[in-house]
């Protein structure tokens, strides 16, 4: 009889089961129920399917009082057809991954499983629908454990449906790298036994295999998206190009001499990350190292952040010199590292998981999210209960529904960052390869798939049966339909192909290729394009053409290689202009000869260069009526420049490239030791200088606090209020241009009297501010003594003066008797014009006693507008009282000027007969 081994089922939200059955694994795993196996059979099965066409296994059991079945294949999306992995003496060897299998649960919607057979041992993990308890459970548990759950300490809704894909290069290839601290945990720790050196590397190959699922699972379901929409991309997948296995065996030890830097124990998880980017990862799209370090503050990961302005670090980086330390580093910044260990326990494979996905989002260019609208977990929104994004600084546990999705702020910025890889901007390589495999749900048509409109449950194609859909095979044309749009451009969405007489273009015309119209032969796929002849100039003269891609300098064209000038690491050589045009390499005196330079243009050893660039200004001619004159050749914005240390911008001009940012370089200007030596040894040596500086620094804080005491509120009852800056700062506007004279001004009591008598050619005035007026006349003329200048005054002009004053000081803003006046009685007029311009429309109430009752009607009614707009609530509500409002008070406005004029008007007037009465 054959010995029947259990096999650990690890079920994390499976069915409803009975509180009193359940038995916590440890704190992630709320329940588990071990299963009996027979492991010779299963073997067997797993021989037989590594040879048979059929690559389908099953595998029935009971567990909580249900059946199950179990239907998995091999997966074969997750290694490449190449994979290889790194031995330890630097050889590559082929890998066997014939023992990883993906699946689902017949008669389930919407759930996944993975299966490891290694050596007649099975380890499987099924996830469906979540308990109401464990849901609870989960949510108290990652309340306890938060400090446990950080990406970092420090804080250093995605759309399902198909809209534009990638194309066929979509695929992001990955060297993936265990370190002698993860090979050590696995092979004497994770089981508690001590694992051979061969199930040791079948369990790391599946520890990545699940990682990467993971991975493929959220970004190829995901639609990336600007939050405008206009630009939109799907279909972004991942394949392990190679792998390495830093074990303690073989050829590589790590208490000899032979270890190398990844066994260094006591590496924190900066310089960790700067390890793995010290290495040459130029043939990879990522390169990730997993390890099993307890990093300080609770560490999960980390990884360089792309952009879609620059090219330092992130998705497709490549290898380059970086200034650091005052020299330069080579470093590829396509790199990051993941650990699998937080404060002394092992994190559970759904949290590495999602840490994985979060650090390859920084890579595609996504910062971490923050505000209530991309982390709403503890807000008041509506969303706050589904919890946090991909991208939010702490780690989940991944239990909630927004959990493995993106927000909105990390779709836009993937998408921006995809948009400048994808087309090669700002010297950015585009590394995305086209996958070699056939990965039905990924909403690409390959292999011998018919059609392919992703999962099930996001398909809208009525053609084409998606992946895990309960009836039809997956991605194959549903009965009656010729084909579906999902296989090419030229199926229309009524599932029938484009004929060619509809002269629809599939495919528009190019640098190097011609227009391709649907029909002809009639497939969903667009037909090829015909190839503009090898040596075609294309991206604006500085590119040619060669098997109808827009690949090769245009220095090939004259057999030369492309070259740069570069300047040297204290910046001195070429102009940054200069460095953004192309230059190519004489092969016979090697010298690198710039189009922008004319005086080695025009060298003898230079005609053919000269003559290729002869070629392209007629060319020019023709095509956009240029002139003949001998130009150079720009390199397009976003090209590199100054031997891949810089791009060229928008103004075509060489910028380098930083690996740091401003913020860094000025941090470490201002703290590095060297600047604070000099400072000091400055200081030293002019001590005279700091102490004038110091003496000059108290005098003019002292002056700005003496300047400032009127403006400072005191609390001592015998200091004077403090004053309003706004008082200080109109006090120029309300004293007239000239000084006061120091002659006193005086008015008669007979000029009063005319001055009171005059009011019947003016508006009506209330009796309060006649009597003030007179009152104010009698005290100046009790307080001064007549003189030569006052009686002058009173003669030629006191009658109409004294008008002026009452009116003047009756509607004075300033309070007080100008004291030009009755020197220049003309300039009442344009002070009086000026003043109200100042005011008009704020000051309302000091206008009164101008003011008609028809203005003030008005006032009263925009009042009430205002208040019912202020009673509003929605938006749309507020539509009709706030036109009304601000047609009130443009009303009001406009009768204020007009009583304004008026009453400026009558002040002319009074003066005009004041003056034919003294004329009299």
């Amino acid at each position: 009889m054959v010995r029947l081994k259990r096999l650990l089922l690890c079920v994390c939200f499976l069915c409803r089961i009975r509180i009193a059955e359940q038995e916590q694994l440890n704190d992630y795993i709320l329940d588990y129920q071990p299963l009996t196996y027979d492991p010779l059979d299963l073997h067997n099965k797993h021989d037989r399917i590594k040879r048979s066409v059929d690559q389908h296994l099953q595998l029935s059991f009971s567990a909580y009082g249900r059946d199950f079945k179990l239907k998995l294949q091999k997966d074969n999306s997750i290694f490449s057809t190449d994979h290889q992995t790194l031995n330890g003496d630097g050889s590559l060897a082929p890998v066997d991954t014939s023992f990883i299998y993906s699946g689902f649960l017949e008669g389930v919607c919407g759930n996944d499983a993975a299966a490891e057979w290694m050596k007649r041992h099975a380890d499987s993990v099924i996830l469906d629908q979540p308990l109401n308890r464990a849901a609870r459970y989960a949510s108290e548990t990652e309340e306890r454990h938060r400090p446990y759950l950080k990406y970092t300490a420090e804080n250093n809704s995605g759309h399902r449906k198909r809209r534009a894909t990638i194309g066929e290069k979509n695929t992001c290839y990955l060297y993936l790298r265990a370190d002698p601290i993860l090979w050590e945990h696995i092979k004497f720790k994770k089981y508690n036994t001590k694992l051979s050196d061969e199930r040791t590397q079948e369990e790391i190959l599946a520890f990545f295999a699940n990682h990467v699922s993971a991975v493929k699972n959220i970004y190829s379901k995901t639609e990336f998206h600007t939050y405008d929409y206009a630009m939109k991309y799907v279909g972004v997948d991942f394949v392990v190009q190679r792998t390495s296995v830093n074990n303690d065996s073989g050829n590589q030890y790590c208490n000899t001499n032979r270890a190398t830097s990844y066994c260094n124990r006591n590496i924190d998880v900066t310089n960790f990350l700067n390890l793995n980017s010290l290495d040459q990862h130029d043939e990879f799209c990522l390169a990730y190292v997993f390890t099993f370090r307890d990093f300080t503050k609770g560490t999960l990961g980390l990884a360089w952040v792309g952009s879609d302005s620059r090219a330092a670090g992130g998705v497709c980086e490549r290898h380059k010199d970086y200034p650091e330390g005052g020299g330069r580093v080579s470093k590829s910044l396509n790199t990051g590292i993941v650990t699998v260990i937080n404060y002394g326990k092992a994190v559970p494979a759904r949290v590495s998981q999602l840490t994985f996905a979060h650090e390859i989002g920084h890579n595609f260019g996504s910062p971490h999210d923050s505000g209530p609208l991309c982390a709403p977990y503890g807000t008041n929104r509506k969303e706050a209960e589904d919890g946090n994004y991909i991208m939010f600084a702490s780690a989940t546990m991944g239990d909630k529904p927004n959990n493995d999705d993106f927000s909105v702020c990390s779709l836009d910025n993937i998408t921006r960052v995809l948009d400048a890889v994808l087309n090669e901007r700002y010297g950015k390589v585009n590394c995305f390869q086209k996958s070699t495999q056939a990965f039905c749900g990924n909403g690409i048509t390959e292999g011998e798939e018919k059609c392919d409109c992703g999962y099930a449950a996001d398909c809208d194609d009525k053609c084409c049966y998606g992946k895990g859909s309960l009836v039809g095979q997956e991605c194959t044309l549903r009965e009656g339909y010729q084909c579906s749009p999902t296989a090419g451009p030229c199926c229309s969405r009524d599932c029938g192909y484009i004929t060619q007489e509809k002269r629809s273009v599939c495919q528009p015309q190019d640098d190097c290729k011609a227009e391709s119209l649907c029909g002809y032969p009639l497939l969903a796929m667009c037909p090829k394009a015909q190839q503009k002849p090898n040596g075609t100039f294309c991206n604006d003269f500085s590119q040619i053409c060669i098997q109808g891609e827009c690949v090769k300098s245009v220095c090939h064209k004259i057999n030369w290689e492309e070259c740069f000038l570069t300047s040297d690491e204290n910046g001195e050589g070429p102009s940054r202009e200069a460095m953004c045009y192309v230059s190519c390499r004489n092969p016979y005196t090697k010298e690198c000869v710039s189009s922008y330079t004319m005086t080695d243009i025009n060298k003898e050893d230079n005609e053919l260069f000269k003559n290729l660039l002869m070629e392209i200004q007629q060319q020019k001619a023709r095509d956009r009526m240029n002139s003949l004159e001998l130009q150079g050749i720009q390199l397009p914005a976003g090209s590199p420049c100054d031997n891949f240390r810089g791009y060229c911008d928008v103004f075509h001009k060489c910028r380098g490239v930083d690996a740091d940012g401003p913020l860094a370089r000025l941090k470490n200007l201002i703290f590095d030791p060297k600047t604070l030596q000099s400072i000091k040894d400055w200081i030293v040596i002019h001590w005279w200088a700091m102490m004038l500086i110091s003496i000059g620094l108290v005098v003019v804080m002292g002056v700005f606090i003496k300047v400032c005491a009127v403006h400072t509120p005191s609390s001592n009852p015998n200091k004077p209020k403090a004053r309003k800056i706004s008082m200080t700062l109109r006090r120029t506007h309300r004293h007239p241009r000239h000084p006061h004279n120091s002659q006193t001004t005086a008015l008669t009591a007979h000029d009063h009297r005319e001055s009171v008598d005059s009011r019947s050619h003016g508006r009506s005035h209330t009796p309060g501010a006649s009597s003030e007026a007179t009152g104010v006349a009698r005290s100046a003329a009790q307080t001064s003594k007549p003189n030569s200048t006052t009686v002058a005054a009173t003669s030629s002009g006191g009658a109409e003066a004294a008008v002026v004053v009452e009116k003047y000081q009756r509607n004075s803003w300033s309070g007080g008797l100008p004291g030009n006046v009755l020197k220049k009685p003309s300039l009442v007029t344009t002070i009086w014009k000026t003043t109200c311009t100042d005011v008009l429309g704020k000051r309302e109430r000091k206008h009164e006693e101008w003011m008609t009752p028809e203005t003030w009607a008005k006032i009263k009614s925009r009042k009430g507008l205002k208040q019912k707009l202020n009673q509003c609530q929605d938006q749309q509500e507020k539509e009709g009282p706030r036109a009304e409002y601000w047609e009130a008070n443009r009303q009001v406005k406009s009768s204020v000027r007009k009583d304004n004029r008026c009453f400026a008007h009558e002040l002319t007037e009074e003066r005009k007969q004041r003056q034919q009465h003294k004329l009299c």
